[in-house]
Formats: structure tokens, sequence, C-alpha cells
């Protein structure tokens, strides 16, 4: 499991130039899913790769978050990508 969440981070982090070449009011919603599963992947690490005892997810308050934090970075990233989502999560 620690495999596919290195790989799976490795191809959001790929991802990341990707997002800033979609239309500007399409960054936002595409940053924000991306932030959101990174935290899903924090939560299985954080219960030890145990994805069958419950349903790991990020709460709504944790959700609200993000998106405040994205939103008050702006809607479009920054050069320096990494910097921009790690500021979101």
């Amino acid at each position: 499991m620690a495999f596919q969440i290195a790989r799976a981070r490795a191809l959001y982090a790929q991802s990341d130039q990707g997002i800033e070449e979609l239309p500007r009011y399409a960054r936002p919603a595409v940053q924000l899913a991306r932030v959101l599963y990174s935290k899903i992947l924090d939560r299985i690490e954080e219960e030890n790769y145990n994805v069958f005892g419950q349903r790991l997810r990020v709460s709504r308050w944790q959700k609200l978050q993000c998106l405040a934090r994205l939103l008050l970075t702006g809607n479009g990233m920054r050069r320096d990508s990494n910097e921009a989502l790690a500021s979101v999560a």
C-alpha cells in the first residue's frame, strides 16, 4: 500500500503542471480535488494502511478549510505549483 500511495503522490505532482494549463475558471475545482485526494492518502497513512476497518475520508470542516485557503491564495496557481498546493494542504 505504501508503494501505491507513493505512486499516487508522484502522479499528483506530475499533474500540477497540467493544472496550470487549464482555463483559469476551472483551476480551483481541480486544485481542490487534488488537495483533498492527497489528504485521503494522509488519512490512509495515519491509519497504518487499514482501509478495510472504516471509511477514511476528509471531514466537511477540513474540506471547507482547504477551500477557504485555496480561495484566499487566488484562483490561479503560482509558478511554483508545489508551493501553492502546500499552502492549501
